[in-house]
């Protein structure tokens, strides 16, 4: 009994922590898309307000592709955490890479911006 518990704890941190690094990689994303999609062609190449609209448009939608496959990948990739063929630093790797793309993002915001 003891051991199917421990699996299903396992299980169920596996699955928090990569829902924590979804909701991390979206919150990334979106500051992505204001620094590249935004602010860069608002303030630093000034392009034309209609212009500005569609490349939001389909940068957006490009970045929302993306992060999906993010979340697929990511999702095997963690998996092999229960499987434990995966150890602890490699997860918090994937964290610190989230976090140092979130910082750069927001970081090239407060420059332009």
């Amino acid at each position: 009994m003891g051991d199917k518990m421990q699996r299903v704890l396992l299980v169920v941190l596996t699955y928090s922590l990569w829902l924590a690094s979804g909701a991390l990689s979206l919150w990334t994303t979106l500051w992505i898309r204001v620094l590249v999609l935004i602010d860069v062609p608002m303030f630093v190449l000034r392009v034309n307000p209609w212009v500005l609209r569609a490349i939001n448009s389909f940068g957006t939608f490009a970045l929302g592709l993306v992060w999906l496959i993010f979340i697929v990948a990511s999702e095997s990739y963690f998996r092999r955490l229960v499987e434990q063929q995966l150890s602890a630093i490699s997860v918090t790797k994937v964290f610190i890479a989230e976090a140092l793309t979130l910082g750069m993002a927001y970081g090239g915001h407060l420059l332009i911006g």
